[in-house]
């Protein structure tokens, strides 16, 4: 009665005129109050009907996730990844935020993931990409190893189901979340204009050397190779698509920034399920070496304690001729 009285307005039904409660002639206030009652009722009904549709929606969504991950962890099982003391994905985090946790007891220096180095990406994976591969080659130059990691991502990710990568990048965020994608008034809230130009010139940062790498040399250098995606890709997103767009390469750039290793390897990297390791102070070092690369402990981990990656030390590959790993 209160809100009649103060000229508020009943959106009753919709496609009805709102009436104004107080200037009406053909209804009381207990009238509109009744009406406005009426509308509730039947706004609950929908409501219900909305949220099952939500529910079956979310439903969905839960179990095409369960099958990326089935997917993701059968991938990695099969070509000789080894995880045996790490339980990945784990909601039981501090956080309650997807994360790992220790099954066991990790002791000091003992390994609890091991990568082979074909689960990689890496720029020497673009150098020996058959598609892509001969670019870079004959014009190593003119690349750096992030450029080619960014392009090599790109390309993995137009071929859809058809890359071996697929069961790794299906996991992957669609795109990192980042202050570059806040729009200006979401940036205006955080009252802090020096943040807010810093972001400015990350996107402009990000844009120019788009256009620097993309359009101007790998697309006015071989228009043929850096196009659209084929027709025959079995992914429905991909079938079509410019994997070489602006959006595919802000999907690269940010995912090898918020995602890589490399300040301790010979190269940026994308490391399969190590990436996916939360981040806190705790002694973790990796380390490449023949057959796999190997993240480990240092000062163990008690079981069911969360298993966070931040300290990273680098030991030095042996030489060998067998496939490295990352331990």
């Amino acid at each position: 009665k209160q809100q009649a009285q103060n000229d508020y307005c009943y959106p009753w039904l919709e496609g009805k005129k709102l009436v104004n409660a107080r200037q009406s002639h053909e209804q009381s206030v207990d009238d509109v109050l009744l009406m406005c009652h009426d509308r509730i009722s039947v706004g609950d009904k929908e409501m219900k009907m909305t949220e099952h549709r939500v529910n079956s929606n979310m439903d969905n969504e839960e179990d095409e996730e369960k099958r990326r991950i089935n997917r993701f962890l059968a991938w990695l099982r099969a070509h000789g990844a080894r995880c045996d003391k790490i339980e990945w994905p784990s909601y039981a985090t501090g956080s309650q935020i997807r994360g790992a946790v220790a099954l066991d007891d990790i002791n000091s220096n003992e390994d609890m993931v091991s990568i082979p180095e074909p689960l990689l990406l890496t720029p020497d994976v673009a150098l020996k990409d058959p598609d892509i591969g001969k670019v870079f080659e004959d014009n190593l130059e003119d690349f750096s190893d992030e450029d080619m990691l960014l392009i090599l991502l790109m390309h993995e990710r137009g071929k859809g189901e058809t890359s071996f990568f697929y069961p790794y990048l299906a996991t992957l965020p669609r795109l990192p979340d980042t202050l570059l994608n806040w729009n200006e008034e979401g940036l205006s809230w955080l009252q802090d204009e020096g943040l807010s130009l810093e972001v400015f010139l990350r996107e402009s940062q990000l844009t120019a050397h788009y256009t620097r790498l993309v359009e101007e040399k790998l697309k006015a250098g071989w228009p043929g190779l850096f196009g659209e995606a084929p027709d025959d890709a079995s992914d429905s997103e991909s079938k079509g698509a410019d994997p070489y767009s602006l959006e595919n390469f802000r999907f690269a750039w940010l995912t090898i920034q918020a995602r890589a290793f490399g300040r301790r390897l010979p190269y940026s990297a994308l490391i399969p399920l190590c990436d996916s390791f939360n981040h806190a102070n705790v002694a973790v070092t990796y380390r490449l070496e023949p057959a796999s690369v190997a993240l480990n402990r240092e000062g163990g981990r008690q079981r069911e304690e969360d298993v966070r990656l931040e300290g990273q030390i680098l030991f030095p590959c042996p030489d060998s001729r067998s496939p490295p790993r990352v331990f």
